[in-house]
């Protein structure tokens, strides 16, 4: 069984109200934000906020649209997590959406396979590792 980090618990008590996760369709985000998320069909996230302690995978035939939201990928070190999109996957960044890291320090890694579609439209993308 995994244990929640000390510090994931005490920011989702401070920013409780900014942690949103979307209602269920199919595959969504795992419950409080903790644990992998695995898209395997049509799935958006749309005006809200989500810290994500685990890693994304955009499987053939998934597509996730993030659409005036903010995707925070918690890493308690560098590369702990990834967003991967792999072939046949599409992932959407539109409409001053934003994905980071929680802090500037632990990045997490970011994986386009060949085939795959990654699209990023007026939106910040920040905290990759180097």
């Amino acid at each position: 069984m995994r244990t929640v980090p000390p510090m994931l618990l005490a920011l989702t008590f401070l920013f409780g109200p900014l942690i949103a996760v979307p209602a269920p369709s199919g595959a969504a985000p795992p419950p409080f934000g903790i644990g992998d998320w695995v898209v395997t069909g049509n799935e958006t996230l749309e005006n809200r906020s989500l810290m994500l302690d685990g890693n994304l995978t955009i499987e053939s035939g998934g597509s996730l649209t993030i659409s005036h939201s903010s995707l925070t990928v918690y890493c308690e070190y560098s590369d702990e997590h990834e967003i991967e999109v792999l072939p046949g996957g599409t992932l959407r960044v539109l409409n001053d959406s934003m994905i980071n890291s929680l802090g500037e320090w632990n990045t997490f890694g970011f994986g386009i396979w060949t085939d795959a579609t990654v699209v990023f439209e007026d939106s910040l993308f920040e905290g990759l590792a180097p």
